[in-house]
């Protein structure tokens, strides 16, 4: 995400962001405008799964050029080129009907993206796109044997751009590319980009009402724990949060159902939940979840509110 002379450029990652957490576009808008600055840096983690993606990335580029296919790389690594210029090289290389893009460029009136690769689809000499255009779909590496949602809506809005760009039908497919098995083959994971257009258009109008809400607007929302924290340059600060608000979140294995459930019977924090009678009043309402594992945590949370004025621990 990306704020310049008041006007915002999406990332298609910002998209997966949103779905993982939407406090964290809020975090993202702050930071675009210059008035927020994550606390920590990147984590040896992350960066080892960038770099293993690149690795990944390369490893297929030399896999192509080992199988004879002709590649065009659009933006060379390191280099500064101007967004319109990526742009303009991509058309190019699609009007000549180049049989590989690599890090070409796409964009509408709200993303901008370099998808890792677009492969030709109509036959040398037969292009059969409009205004001259070569038909494209798009190609993308990923490390993880399962592809995971945020990926499909980069290859979603991808495919978007790529169809708005060439005036055209949406490309049938849109592909991930994984690591191979014994035999160091590359597998191809192919989505009918139809069945995800419904599901993307959905967490794009999302992701621009947020923003849009954001614009002269306060942050609104607040942090609740999800799996991407674990890789989140914001993690320290959320968690500044939950420990000033006595988040529900710090009783241990509490789960985001029971977190939900005690929230709407007006327990919000863990000294509450410690202190929570049982049996159960009437008027508490178990929607969801099981009275056991309820209390199990009710019973944790008594355990860690007790330990913070004296050392304690049961057995």
């Amino acid at each position: 995400m990306k704020i310049k002379k008041n006007s915002i450029r999406l990332a298609p990652t910002d998209l997966g962001k949103h779905l993982s957490c939407r406090h964290l576009t809020g975090l993202d808008y702050l930071r675009a405008k210059g008035e927020r600055k994550p606390q920590l840096p990147v984590l040896p983690l992350a960066e080892t799964l960038q770099r293993l993606g690149e690795k990944h990335e390369a490893d297929y580029v030399e896999h192509l050029k080992r199988s004879g296919r002709q590649i065009v790389q659009i933006r060379k690594p390191d280099e500064k080129v101007r967004d319109a210029e990526l742009l303009a090289a991509t058309v190019v290389a699609m009007k000549q009907g180049a049989e590989i893009i690599y890090q070409g460029a796409l964009a509408d009136d709200l993303f901008f993206g370099l998808p890792d690769f677009l492969r030709r689809m109509d036959e040398a000499g037969k292009p059969t796109g409009p205004d001259g255009f070569y038909r494209y779909e798009v190609l993308d590496t990923k490390l993880s044997r399962e592809t995971r949602a945020g990926s499909v809506l980069q290859l979603a809005v991808y495919s978007h751009m790529l169809a708005q760009t060439q005036k055209s039908d949406l490309p049938a497919r849109m592909i991930v590319v994984q690591p191979g098995g014994p035999d160091n083959a590359f597998q191809e994971d192919v989505y009918q980009t139809a069945h995800f257009s419904a599901f993307y258009r959905q967490v794009r109008a999302r992701l621009v009402g947020s923003v849009a809400a954001l614009d002269g607007g306060p942050l609104e929302t607040e942090p609740d724990p999800v799996e991407h924290c674990n890789l989140c340059l914001w993690r320290a600060d959320c968690y500044r949060f939950w420990k000033d608000a006595d988040h529900l979140s710090l009783v241990a294995g509490i789960t985001r159902l029971q977190r939900r459930v005690l929230v709407e019977n007006g327990i919000e924090t863990l000294a509450a939940l410690a202190k929570l009678p049982v049996p159960l009043p009437q008027s508490f309402e178990l929607k969801r979840g099981t009275m056991a594992s309820l209390l199990r945590s009710r019973e944790q949370a008594r355990v860690q509110d007790r330990g913070r004025t004296e050392l304690y621990f049961e057995t």
